[in-house]
């Protein structure tokens, strides 16, 4: 299993004018590396999902900065979809609420706001392939546009130690469940190993496939002995 850290959410700042009645925000959405590492040694693409009243609902970028920008007035579920390099592993996708409505603070200095979320992308069984494009850590050498703003107000910590608990643990569970059922076929192949050869060392040799308890004792005496070896 291996882990790569990531941040994500979206920064914001009034630019509306109160006279006109206009109450706009403009927003910056992203994904990036907390560490400044370029994704795209391992990341094909990464698509927005936005509110479908906007004139591109989804937004695929190929190279980073992941970021798109806006203007609006409501807030609304944003999904991301992460594509992997040469389809080495299945794409990711979650959500995260934009948040635009934060503080008075906003209109009174037309500065940002930062919203912002420490997770991770956990990548069980990776291929030798995959693995490598993984442990390659190459600094972006360019900036994201939030990374040039000003900010006031208390912004979440991108702490890695913040793991998204509902994502994470959804992997997880999908690696358990896997194991399981790997672990009951396994199970199931032995044991019908098992009676094939009990079968076949009947005297005198019958083909049916009803046991007597005498031969079912010895299909579980096989499978505890082959499953402790």
């Amino acid at each position: 299993m291996l882990s790569i850290p990531v941040v994500y959410g979206n920064a914001v700042k009034w630019e509306g004018d109160e006279k006109q009645g206009r109450k706009h925000m403009k927003w910056i959405a992203y994904l990036k590396s907390p560490y400044g590492n370029d994704l795209s040694t391992f990341v094909s693409s990464v698509t927005f999902h936005i509110h479908e009243t906007f004139l591109r609902p989804q937004i695929k970028l190929t190279k980073p900065p992941y970021e798109i920008k806006e203007l609006g007035w409501g807030e609304f579920p944003v999904g991301i979809t992460v594509a992997f390099q040469r389809s080495l592993y299945p794409p990711v996708s979650f959500t995260f609420q934009l948040r635009l409505f934060a503080s008075e603070v906003l209109r009174a200095d037309h500065m940002y706001k930062l919203f912002e979320t420490a997770d991770e992308f956990i990548f069980f069984n990776p291929t030798p392939e995959f693995k490598a494009l993984l442990q390659i850590e190459r600094p972006l050498g360019l900036k994201y546009s939030i990374e040039d703003k000003k900010f006031n107000g208390e912004s979440i910590p991108a702490k890695l130690a913040l793991i998204n608990d509902t994502f994470t643990a959804a992997l997880i569970e999908t690696e358990r469940k896997t194991q399981q059922l790997r672990k009951a076929t396994s199970n199931n192949r032995l044991r019908l190993e098992c009676i094939r050869q009990v079968i076949s060392e009947r005297s005198p040799p019958s083909q049916s496939t009803v046991l007597s308890t005498e031969e079912r004792q010895k299909v579980e005496t096989l499978v505890n002995s082959r499953t402790q070896n």
